[in-house]
């Protein structure tokens, strides 16, 4: 069972893209730039939840709100989606202009409304 430890950190590490990486974060800002518009209903491995995914978010909203969880300095403005996948369950918050909020995941609605601006590896601090 996947457990979030106090120790996580979402590392601005190098990274071809997210698909390549077990677990990972990435940050998206509100504006579509793409002009890709998606439609129906896709169900993917995420979508099964481990029976800790309340405690996982939970840990994981508290190290948001703390402002420690990256490695470097990010700049984030208000209604910027961060999604952090964990073994196979993703996770999506938006930050509300000085808080994050946990958020239902919607890859729709991140393909149609946003635009991934940053994203990175998830490590253990050392």
């Amino acid at each position: 069972m996947c457990k979030v430890s106090d120790q996580i950190i979402l590392c601005t590490c190098k990274a071809k893209s997210t698909e390549s990486l077990k677990n990972y974060w990435s940050l998206h800002s509100f504006g579509n730039k793409t002009g890709l518009i998606s439609v129906g209903e896709v169900l993917m491995s995420y979508y099964i939840i481990p029976d800790n995914y309340k405690e996982m978010q939970h840990q994981l909203l508290i190290k948001l709100n703390e402002g420690s969880i990256f490695d470097v300095v990010i700049n984030i403005k208000k209604n910027d989606k961060l999604v952090i996948a964990i073994c196979k369950t993703k996770f999506e918050f938006i930050f509300e202009g000085e808080n994050w909020k946990h958020t239902e995941y919607d890859n729709f609605e991140l393909e149609n409304k946003y635009t991934k601006v940053n994203f990175g590896k998830i490590k253990k601090k050392k």
